[in-house]
């Protein structure tokens, strides 16, 4: 008999990833106007997420290992918990210098509590929905990225620091709420843990899923670099757009991705993802950056957001789509390292590249990811066992 997958858990756990998303994206689109304001620069602000995205990669690898060897229980709680404290810290900082160091922390903590709740709802989809699972499980990050930062522009600028971030913890509260009765997935006791030689890549990385990786690192780069600066750019051309409907249109796109590409990875897999996304990046990314009226920069948003969900979503369907149960954690953490890399990359380019030269010129020079992540597919990650041709041809002989 097939389960079904709304379980009461895979409920829970939707919830749950929905409120952490809707804090990152609160702050993802605020960070940088919220630090100018305190007498910061557009490169203090790419340093910031360089730094939040570094911690986020130290962090993750051993978050993983946490999750497969340990606990799950215990690190997602206690990730959550931390995190609906720290930012009171960023109404209180004293300094832009501290404000990154808080920023770092969020990182931190933020990567822990993303990749638990990531392994945990692998755990709650029933494998015989797996593909489909993953893929509406995206949907709370679709919806967090949709009113996110609308919601936080809002509170910044009509209530001030001290609600946005209050706002922010109690939402991050509200994500530890939901997971009180979760049935985590038990972890077989194992002995104490040491590392031998030859275990350190095994510990850092699930090598399996480093090539659904890599490919959603490119559309990170172009990310880190447009997304941490779309609200001040916007803000710098007059009041033709506003940063908040663009987040908002631009998540509506990935919405949209959502609603069809559980069935599209299940039939036909990541490559007509990948194809589609080449060329709505490029157009969408052409429209934000030369508009110069609102309709053609939201439909930018759409477009590209519609790209984002296809890439996002269908190289993490890639990324554990041979990897055993007991390394979903490492899968977990390979595959969102990735993303930290890369972002911060984006972030911190853009950051020089606007410092020295202008916003168009940093966001057109990102487009050189397009053509990037196209050829990598196409000349090596279509070729691996993940990839959905390699691996049906596989099952079906």
């Amino acid at each position: 008999m097939s389960k079904r997958l709304w379980t009461a858990d895979f409920r829970r756990i939707f919830l749950a990833n929905l409120f952490l998303m809707v804090t990152y994206n609160m702050l993802y689109s605020v960070f940088l106007l919220f630090l100018i304001g305190r007498g910061g620069t557009d490169l203090q602000g790419g340093i910031a997420t360089y730094c939040c995205s570094i911690c986020a990669l130290i962090m993750r690898p051993a978050a993983g290992w946490h999750l497969d060897h340990k606990s799950r229980r215990t690190l997602t709680m206690l990730s959550l918990l931390l995190l609906s404290i720290l930012p009171l810290g960023y109404f209180v900082a004293p300094s832009v210098f501290l404000l990154i160091v808080i920023r770092a922390l969020h990182g931190l903590l933020e990567s822990s509590a993303s990749t638990a709740l990531t392994t945990n709802a692998y755990d709650a989809v029933p494998k015989e929905h797996f593909s489909s699972g993953v893929g509406q499980f995206g949907f709370s990050n679709a919806i967090g990225t949709a009113v996110g930062p609308a919601l936080g522009l809002y509170l910044w600028r009509n209530y001030g620091d001290f609600v946005f971030f209050a706002a922010i913890s109690l939402c991050t509260l509200a994500a530890y709420m939901m997971l009180r009765n979760f049935a985590f997935h038990p972890i077989e006791h194992q002995e104490h843990f040491r590392l031998e030689k030859g275990q350190l890549m095994d510990f850092l990385l699930e090598k399996r899923a480093l090539p659904a990786a890599l490919m959603q690192g490119f559309v990170a780069i172009y990310c880190g670099c447009v997304s941490t600066y779309m609200a001040r750019f916007l803000s710098l051309q007059g009041d033709f757009a506003d940063a908040g409907l663009y987040f908002a249109f631009q998540a509506c796109g990935t919405f949209c991705s959502r609603l069809v590409i559980g069935e599209i990875s299940e039939r036909k897999g990541e490559a007509p993802l990948v194809y589609s996304s080449f060329f709505m990046m490029t157009i969408g990314g052409l429209l934000i950056t030369y508009s110069t009226t609102a309709l053609p920069v939201y439909c930018g948003g759409i477009i590209l957001g519609v790209s984002y969900g296809f890439m996002v979503t269908g190289m993490q369907i890639m990324s554990v789509r041979i990897v055993p149960p007991h390394r979903r954690g490492a899968a977990a953490s390979t595959y969102s390292c990735a993303w930290d890399v890369f972002n911060a990359v984006g972030s911190l380019a853009a950051g020089i590249l606007v410092t020295l030269f202008s916003y168009r010129f940093a966001f057109t020079a990102a487009l050189a990811v397009c053509p990037m992540f196209l050829l990598t597919y196409i000349l090596k990650v279509s070729r691996h066992p993940s990839a959905f041709r390699v691996w049906k041809r596989q099952h079906t002989t």
